[in-house]
């Protein structure tokens, strides 16, 4: 049972993109779902390491981490969007960009080349991670303009998202040339 508790944690973190949105959405419980979120987004730190403690089977983690991280992401970017809380250009193109590289993934997944995330990746995966968080907190503290702050940390998120995608789209060609 060990070796799977890092699975369920990860698990864990999609499903909770869907009760983000439920919560914000449906219930107008901005503080539940800013709670839910930054507790799920910090699982992302603590699944790798409870995977390596307890021997957890990593072909499954290497599947199910980007579909945890993508589900809380598209699921908080959708509701963002839907109460108003995010520019739809931003909500847009990260949501475009999650499904871009889902079915780069899946397409490139078929044809045996496997793709591990970049450095980019991580680094514009905590940009986004800190831009839904601010944007889900919305609320006034120290007399910040939050939502401002949340959309300009998004689009150094969709900057840095640019570079990343590029990066995985040269991957994916030398490894298609490869086979």
């Amino acid at each position: 049972m060990k070796r799977h508790v890092a699975n369920i944690v990860t698990a864990s973190r999609g499903l909770s993109g869907p009760v983000v949105a439920w919560l914000l959405v449906a219930q107008h419980a901005q503080w539940w779902a800013f709670g839910l979120f930054t507790f799920a987004a910090f699982t992302d730190l603590y699944d790798g390491w409870l995977s390596r403690r307890f021997g957890g089977n990593p072909a499954v983690g290497e599947l199910l981490d980007p579909l945890a991280d993508k589900l809380l992401a598209g699921f908080s970017w959708w509701a963002l969007w839907k109460v108003g809380w995010a520019p739809v250009w931003l909500a847009g193109f990260m949501l475009g960009r999650h499904l871009l590289v889902a079915v780069l993934w899946g397409v490139l997944s078929r044809r045996g080349v496997r793709i591990a995330a970049t450095p980019l990746a991580q680094i514009t995966a905590s940009f986004e991670g800190a831009s839904l968080g601010i944007l889900l907190f919305h609320g006034p503290f120290l007399g910040t303009h939050w939502p401002l702050v949340g959309a300009a940390v998004g689009l150094e998120s969709l900057i840095l998202s640019a570079g990343s995608v590029l990066g995985y789209l040269v991957i994916a060609l030398r490894g298609l040339r490869a086979r």
